[in-house]
């Protein structure tokens, strides 16, 4: 270990110079030079910059997700309501329905009424007919003939067909012609 000094730095501390301390605190306290200023600050604004730009990109990422899912949700409601209005239209239908087969049915009961009363008709003009043919024969002297249709009447209980009343005013009914008849022929 050399501890002496080196003869150049003997000199320069001989002439007059300040030591090497305090060079080194002087140039710390000077103000940086400009040049290096301006990498740093560069180097901000580009960062700036950068986190400006991923902010914008995220909020525009945001707007499109939102418009997306506010779309789902028009659609979603667009199908709620399409599934409400179904589901009353569906209500309606079966209102309507139930309104047809009751309607069905007293149409169904009417009809039965009636093809009961045209049933009753038949059989009672059947049974007119037969009478008629029975006075005919029993007033042209064929009492054989006229026994034959009043069996006719009696078989099918056709008489209970006959009449009770007059459509006539004043005149006897085919039932009371009936009995007469039978009265006549016994």
């Amino acid at each position: 270990m050399n501890t002496e000094k080196d003869p150049k730095l003997v000199e320069k501390e001989e002439v007059g110079n300040p030591p090497a301390e305090d060079i080194l605190s002087a140039k710390l306290k000077e103000p940086l030079p400009q040049k290096k200023a301006r990498p740093v600050i560069f180097y901000i604004v580009v960062m700036f910059a950068v986190a400006l730009f991923l902010i914008i990109l995220s909020f525009f990422m945001q707007q499109r997700n939102h418009e997306a899912l506010m779309q789902g949700i028009s659609t979603s409601a667009l199908n709620v309501q399409s599934i409400v209005d179904l589901e009353m239209e569906k209500n309606d239908l079966e209102d309507s329905l139930a309104t047809t087969k009751t309607d069905l049915e007293t149409a169904k009961a009417k009809e039965e009424s009636l093809q009961a009363e045209v049933n009753a008709s038949k059989d009672s003009l059947r049974a007119l007919e037969y009478l008629g043919e029975a006075r005919i024969s029993h007033l042209s002297g064929k009492d054989k003939e006229a026994r034959k249709q009043l069996a006719l009447l009696k078989e099918g209980d056709l008489y209970q067909r006959l009449p009770e009343t007059s459509a006539l005013e004043g005149q006897p009914s085919p039932r009371q012609h009936y009995d007469e008849l039978v009265n006549a022929l016994s």
